[in-house]
């Protein structure tokens, strides 16, 4: 059963990077892709997704997922880049999904939740 969560740090147009640890999975599989898809409305299909991230076990732009050796579980580490959040409105609502997918083709939605931008950070010097 999903996470219920909301994220309400990510400013439009910013980078970010979102973490998630996940306890091991029952059949002792490892996670080897995961997704990260932010939408505008909730019914909309992922792609009409804003964002739409796609990690797995080997880093890349996107993130990286960390299986750990001793078998406690996995950390699924994604990075939006500025470019990315750039097509985020400030001071706005959306919604997203954290998605995973096991070694044994277990599919599964570790996370739901409604994302909240915040207004774009302007600094001026002195």
């Amino acid at each position: 059963m999903p996470v219920y969560r909301n994220i309400d740090d990510l400013t439009a147009g910013d980078s970010y990077t979102l973490i998630r640890d996940l306890d091991p999975l029952d059949s002792g599989a490892i996670i080897t892709n995961a997704w990260f898809t932010v939408k505008e409305r909730l019914e909309d299909n992922d792609a009409m997704a804003k964002i739409n991230l796609s990690i797995t076990v080997n880093a890349s732009a996107s993130g990286f997922i960390n299986n750990y050796l001793d078998g406690s579980g996995s950390r699924l580490t994604f990075t939006i880049t500025p470019p990315m959040a750039a097509v985020l409105s400030p001071s706005e609502t959306y919604f997203y999904d954290i998605c995973a997918l096991s070694a044994t083709a277990q599919a599964f939605t570790v996370e739901i939740g409604k994302l909240y931008t915040t207004q774009y950070v302007r600094h001026l010097l002195a």
